[in-house]
């Protein structure tokens, strides 16, 4: 029997939270787990290297102390009572906590993401430090062994993957743009990659992934707008804006140079204007308020590039990015449509020529995206490839979600909440009575027979092993694996996984036993996308559990857009597809 979790928003102001005059609360989840035995030494181990290494009591003029040393640990194979490993290769007899024999044992590894600059105790030798799996850099020694930790349990899964984690973002060397933001982590492309295997072997394969809705801060703040930009990306119509300003010139070739966002090109035409929307079409141009504030962006733009340009003596096309940075390659053309058509990005020449002034034309054009749109994509292209177009959908392989709360109101909390001359999102919040769950986590379940917790975000910092220093352990129990019992295994994995789901999903259904079914994935996502409607509506009306659909749109070829009519998070503003800035890459992957 598992328990469905209750979570309060604004309820608890009218009694035990009755002197907080302000809410909601943020709800907040996460994954944690106990480490006992010969991998519980693996840790202090970590903390003694880390200790070591940060411990100098000469900072605090004690040198001259000669009984103290410097890390002035205990040592506690000097404690009677507490049991350490002996030495030899089977030291760690001594401090297990169950036996082999045991069928509710475990088999635990503990992972790191560290280098040694922050420990003292790693090889300093090459050789030495391969030897223990360690990654050599410029003087450092990198443990990069969460990552591969991930990938091998990616590699070797066979059913279903369950992630959970704060930030999901990687793999940028396959990013159609940007691909040296450094997001080189494998785990997006790994994921990909296995789901689209396993189309092409006609083997049932799914992969459930739950992300805060918005990274941690304030969604309309620059760092978590281009956070959500690595994450997400689009393909949306109205996201992202190219202005084209064209100056007459006596050459013909195409030239790049970098000033901050605005590039120089060469091109003997007449002066006029061509704006270039980004992205795939997904919808009609009826919407003409939509429109003309677009254009009259645009127009803004267009002086003042010309203002600049004659500033510098330059007549040149130039390139201003509206809401999205975007690096056009160095290539041959005599016009911009050659040029264009060189670059591979349009989808249909001219398929709408309207205007709000007669100089403008809107074209068409393709643009994918990064880590999910990527991942949809390869996803769609395997689908593709397999002749499954008909009948599946990437959305039946691969899925995002995040949670949310809901609250019902009373008479007494909504004459409280009714007063506050707050800012707008809280007013809002307040009203509609609904506020995130803020995803914390950082784990993953294989195929109900494997898990990994740790501390570690799916993001470049927490994976590279030389930035942010993480650890983790992955476990199983060896009495309930797939090989083991032929069949699905239902030990404290599965039975962890599935008070998760309760958790979540508010229900237990037959279904949620086999979560690699196409039975399973559909209804996961539909009361998903149903809780997700109730969220969003002006209605207030109780959900079931907290699990919601991420607002994005997938199409069946895979390319990612905005849910029509949900561009922004409710209340609290900000783009669900975000948008990049100057901040650098390395602080925001």
């Amino acid at each position: 029997m598992f328990n469905m979790l209750l979570i309060y928003l604004l309820l608890l102001l009218i009694s035990i939270h009755r002197s907080r005059a302000r809410g909601p609360r943020q709800p907040w989840h996460d994954l944690h787990c106990k480490v006992e035995g010969p991998a519980a030494y693996d840790i202090m181990t970590n903390f003694e290297q880390r200790w070591r290494k940060a411990a100098k009591w000469r900072d605090f003029r004690l040198k001259k102390v000669t009984h103290w040393h410097e890390d002035a640990l205990i040592r506690l194979d000097r404690i009677s009572w507490i049991i350490t490993p002996s030495s030899g290769p089977t030291g760690d007899h001594a401090v297990r906590v169950t036996t082999e024999e045991d069928p509710e044992t475990w088999h635990v590894q503990v992972f790191r993401s560290i280098d040694s600059g922050s420990v003292r105790g790693f090889p300093k030798l090459v050789q030495d430090a391969e030897a223990q799996n360690l990654v050599c850099g410029k003087n450092l020694k990198i443990d990069r062994s969460i990552h591969a930790a991930y990938v091998k349990a990616i590699r070797s899964a066979q059913h279903f993957i369950y992630i959970e984690n704060q930030y999901f973002l990687g793999s940028a060397y396959h990013w159609p743009s940007y691909k040296n933001a450094g997001a080189d982590n494998l785990i997006p492309m790994e994921l990909a990659l296995k789901i689209s295997s396993k189309i092409s072997a006609n083997e049932h394969f799914r992969v459930y992934i739950v992300v805060p809705m918005w990274p941690e801060g304030v969604p309309t703040s620059a760092s978590v707008q281009e956070i959500l930009f690595w994450q997400v990306k689009q393909t949306s119509f109205f996201s992202c804006v190219v202005v084209i300003f064209f100056l007459q010139h006596s050459k013909m070739w195409l030239r790049k140079e970098q000033n901050q966002s605005v590039y120089l090109v060469c091109c003997p035409k007449e002066i006029y204007h061509e704006a270039i929307f980004l992205g795939k079409l997904m919808k009609s141009l009826n919407d003409k308020k939509d429109l003309r504030r677009v254009l009259i962006d645009i127009e803004d733009a267009c002086n003042r590039i010309s203002r600049d340009l004659m500033e510098m003596h330059h007549s040149a096309c130039c390139m201003l990015m509206y809401s999205f940075k975007f690096l056009i390659d160095e290539v041959q053309g005599v016009n911009s449509r050659s040029i264009i058509h060189n670059e591979g990005r349009i989808k249909e020449d001219f398929s709408i020529q309207m205007g709000y002034k007669n100089s403008y034309a809107l074209w068409r054009i393709m643009l994918t995206g990064q880590t999910m749109s990527m991942m949809y994509q390869i996803i769609g292209q395997a689908i593709n490839k397999a002749g499954l177009s008909d009948t599946h959908h990437p959305q039946d392989y691969l899925n995002f979600y995040c949670l949310g709360k809901r609250e019902a109101s009373s008479t007494e909390s909504s004459a409280q909440t009714s007063n506050s001359s707050e800012n707008r999102a809280l007013g809002l919040a307040q009203k509609f009575r609904r506020f995130m769950i803020y995803v914390h986590a950082k784990g993953m379940i294989v195929d109900d027979e494997y898990v990994l917790i740790g501390s570690a975000n799916i993001n470049q910092r927490s994976l590279d092993g030389s930035r942010d220093t993480e650890i983790a352990m992955g476990a199983y129990q060896p009495s309930y694996t797939w090989s083991g019992k032929k069949t699905h295994p239902h030990g404290q994995v599965y039975g962890y996984r599935m008070s998760l789901w309760a958790e979540h999903l508010g229900t237990l259904e037959d279904s949620f036993c086999q979560p690699e079914s196409l039975e399973c994935i559909r209804q996961v996502n539909s009361i998903a996308k149903n809780n997700w409607q109730i969220y969003a509506a002006d209605e207030n009306k109780e959900m079931t559990g907290h699990l919601m659909q991420y607002p994005i749109q997938v199409s069946k070829n895979g390319n990612v857009s905005t849910l029509p009519g949900h561009e922004c998070f409710p209340d609290v503003g900000g783009k669900v597809l975000g948008s990049p800035t100057n901040l650098p890459d390395a602080l925001t992957t």
